[in-house]
């Protein structure tokens, strides 16, 4: 502690050199001044550290070199001592850390001055907030000022370097990476690694844990990563499922769920059966990748999707046209799309019937049998209805007559005894 004292002659005679002896409560000397050429009615300031229990002792060895001693009065005047001291609400953390001081120093204080350890300063605040922006190791220093003196007192903040945090599921081709396997971060020089402990998941959720890269990075610095010293992709969860990238960017002082993958080597192929057809007809689309993809996304063209795991699928195409088909094949965070284009024609389709047999100018008689027959094309129906027509009248003579098959059918049908006479008989058929 440092005192500011005074020491006065009240006497009439000057004092040339005496002692100004500090003792501890043992009268063990701590502190001896000399004190010289002290004229009368004058005094002289001195500065003494000392404990804070002390004994004050002026010339006790009587040395005073004077020429009429009786006639000095020698008197120190000890002044209230100042005492340094001041709290944080922290004193360790990760860089931005701001602190807050509070001035706790004791005695008749003028002014203080703080020094944060950084070339920065305050002046004259008993309470103030510091915010470090690098990590370091910082002594924060606060010098209390008054008439006693002057005291410091010193204490250490510890600024950590800002940490990322990394876990999630580890897997090479998609499958899970084994036991053992290093898991390594690298950005801006720094290589971070951890061990997977359990097959296929790398790291620890808690911030600080598991996989955690520290350092004065730039926010958005990108990482990239390797397991078992094989390149890795990184990929984020959503509704969409993973989607992957080849680095993340560095976020300080967080924690995130980043699944790793070493990728795979695959190549999307398909065919399909038929290519074309009148609409509406069904192709069936079949997977030929190599790399044993684990989802398949089908675009059919006509705004229709699929998303599957199955190497084989349908698709019906029910309006006319020219389709492009697309298959992107996935396996974790590897894959390949192949688009035929025009790959699918679906035809318009005309519904006709067309009677063959009669095909005009037949002689048939009363009794008879004769076999009606006809062609289609398109889908007309499964069942046709026959009539006879004579001039503006029509029978109906058969009803849900098969079409047929392959574009033709038949009915054999016979002419009642009772049918009149002519020549302008008709058949008409008609689908149903």
């Amino acid at each position: 502690m440092l005192f500011r004292s005074s020491v006065n002659n009240s006497g009439i005679a000057s004092v040339y050199t005496f002692n100004v002896t500090i003792e501890d409560e043992s009268e063990v000397p701590i502190s001896i001044i000399p004190i010289s050429g002290l004229q009368p009615h004058d005094d002289t300031s001195i500065l003494i550290e000392l404990p804070k229990s002390v004994t004050v002792i002026v010339d006790k060895e009587n040395v005073i070199e004077e020429l009429n001693k009786s006639n000095n009065n020698i008197y120190i005047n000890l002044s209230d001592g100042i005492t340094s001291n001041f709290t944080t609400n922290k004193t360790l953390g990760l860089v931005p850390l701001t602190v807050q001081f509070t001035d706790n120093s004791t005695g008749n204080i003028t002014s203080r001055i703080w020094s944060f350890g950084d070339s920065t300063i305050a002046e004259n605040v008993t309470e103030v907030n510091h915010t470090y922006t690098q990590s370091g190791n910082y002594t924060v220093t606060l010098t209390v000022y008054g008439p006693g003196g002057e005291d410091s007192a010193s204490q250490v903040i510890q600024v950590l370097p800002p940490q990322f945090t990394l876990f999630g599921n580890a897997t090479i081709y998609g499958d899970p990476a084994p036991q053992g396997l290093q898991v390594t971060a690298m950005v801006a020089g720094i290589n971070q690694s951890v061990t997977i402990d359990t097959p296929g998941w790398y790291g620890e959720s808690e911030i600080g844990k598991g996989l955690v890269i520290s350092g004065d990075i730039p926010t958005g610095t990108p990482i990239t990563f390797t397991i078992g010293g094989l390149p890795a992709r990184c990929g984020i969860v959503n509704e969409a499922g993973n989607v992957w990238f080849d680095s993340y960017p560095f976020f300080p002082n967080s924690a995130i769920h980043l699944d790793l993958d070493v990728p795979a080597t695959i190549a999307a192929d398909f065919s399909g059966t038929p290519k074309t057809g009148y609409a509406p007809f069904e192709v069936v689309f079949t997977d030929n990748s190599t790399g044993d993809p684990f989802e398949r996304v089908w675009d059919f063209g006509d705004g229709s999707t699929s998303h599957s795991n199955l190497r084989t699928i349908n698709h019906t195409f029910t309006t006319p046209g020219t389709y492009s088909i697309s298959l992107k094949t996935i396996r974790a965070s590897a894959s390949d799309t192949e688009k035929k284009n025009d790959y699918i024609t679906a035809f318009l389709i005309n519904n006709t019937i067309t009677v063959t047999s009669p095909n005009g100018g037949e002689k048939w008689t009363k009794g008879s049998t004769q076999t009606l027959r006809w062609n289609y094309t398109g889908n007309p129906g499964s069942t046709v209805s026959i009539e006879v027509v004579k001039g503006t009248a029509f029978r109906v003579i058969a009803q849900n007559i098969s079409i047929g098959s392959d574009g033709s059918g038949s009915f054999n049908f016979t002419f009642p005894y009772g049918t009149p006479l002519g020549s302008d008989y008709l058949v008409r058929i008609t689908h149903q």
